[in-house]
């Protein structure tokens, strides 16, 4: 099966994390599902019933919490609805509810795919699905709570062709460090590419703040002895794209740092400057030039969300050589995204159909 086919069928993976519908019970459910129990298995009101449950400490409380996925009617396999429920155990024994989820799992996986299941282990819950007829998929979407927020650490996808099963396709994309790493075999022949995802997360003001740079970093190790570190970061308003960069235990300066794209052509900030804080800011424009022209040619179909294929590169004494882009024909990538931070439980949508990671390469000769 062809490379591009197989990066298509790829499917229901984080839908670019686009928002979900709401998770509130719908006009035609006979039961609502409780807050509070005392038993995990009444969060089950008939005619709900459960598909997978887990139990584990997700708080670091000491204390297990639970985890369901239950559905309504149908056998299982084909629900008339599916939900996601997570609970924490309390001191005087219950279980409150604080996840009621519809679309972190999928409704149907196919006539030779399975049930969702849920695991709960080392304070991380995973969700994972086997679904296909001919081609089979695997997903692992993997949640941890964070800041009273439940968010998506970690994401796994396999793919393969029953008839053809050396045909494979895997990618892992770690959210909190920004690392995607894909596989291929396809004829005989195997590929591996290793790429850094940047997201850029909206700010409300035309300059970013301190404060706004809490998005997930990427962290650069470039070559040179020794190793240094070099951290990067981005955010976005809807003008401008903010690059900040610092180096850990070392000194960087404006013209250590170039943005290019794709294809190597360099893109001129609009200005870069050094802050009191150590670190660099680069701003660039959104609205004319490259990056404009860039953005208008992201097909329409691709993502709610603009990505960028660019690479960020470190050159300086300390840091002779770093590039966001770490290896292969693929470059780094920059997501402009209209989440702050990781995408929550409430963003991911496994009810949309099939569609490409924007980060899968084409490994095509």
């Amino acid at each position: 099966m062809h490379i591009r086919r197989l990066a298509t069928f790829l499917a229901t993976m984080l839908a670019v994390f686009a928002q979900s519908p709401s998770h509130s019970e719908t006009a035609h459910d006979t039961a609502a599902i409780p807050v509070k129990v005392h038993k995990p298995d009444s969060f089950a009101v008939a005619p709900w019933v459960i598909n997978s449950s887990s139990q584990g400490d997700l708080n670091k409380d000491g204390l297990a919490d639970v985890a369901l996925i239950i559905s309504r009617d149908g056998n299982g396999s084909y629900p008339e609805n599916r939900k996601l429920i997570v609970a924490l155990k309390r001191k005087d024994g219950s279980f409150e509810k604080v996840v009621d989820n519809e679309s972190a799992t999928a409704l149907m996986c196919g006539p030779s795919g399975g049930i969702p299941q849920v695991e709960i282990k080392k304070g991380v819950l995973t969700v994972s699905h086997y679904c296909g007829s001919r081609e089979r998929y695997e997903y692992w979407h993997k949640y941890q709570l964070r800041n009273e927020q439940w968010l998506l650490i970690g994401y796994t996808a396999k793919s393969y062709d029953s008839l053809q099963p050396d045909d494979q396709k895997s990618l892992d994309l770690n959210t909190m460090t920004g690392e995607v790493s894909c596989s291929y075999n396809h004829n005989k022949k195997s590929k591996h590419e290793r790429i850094l995802e940047l997201w850029a997360s909206p700010i409300s003001m035309d300059e970013p703040s301190p404060s706004d740079w809490g998005a997930p970093a990427v962290r650069l190790q470039v070559a040179g002895k020794p190793s240094p570190v070099v951290t990067i970061q981005a955010v976005h308003s809807k003008k401008q794209l903010f690059v900040k960069t610092q180096m850990e235990g070392g000194t960087l300066v404006a013209g250590d740092i170039t943005l290019s794209d794709a294809k190597g052509n360099p893109i001129s900030p609009d200005y870069s400057r050094t802050t009191i804080y150590g670190y660099i800011v680069s701003a660039y424009d959104l609205k004319n030039g490259h990056l404009h022209e860039l953005l208008t040619k992201i097909p329409s179909d691709q993502s709610d969300e603009p990505l960028l294929r660019l690479t960020v590169s470190v050159k300086n004494a300390e840091a002779p050589s770093g590039k966001l882009s770490t290896g292969g024909k693929c470059a780094g990538a920059i997501f402009l995204s209209r989440h702050h931070g990781a995408p929550q439980i409430q963003d991911i949508n496994m009810r949309n159909g099939d569609w490409i990671h924007p980060f899968i390469c084409d490994t095509r000769d």
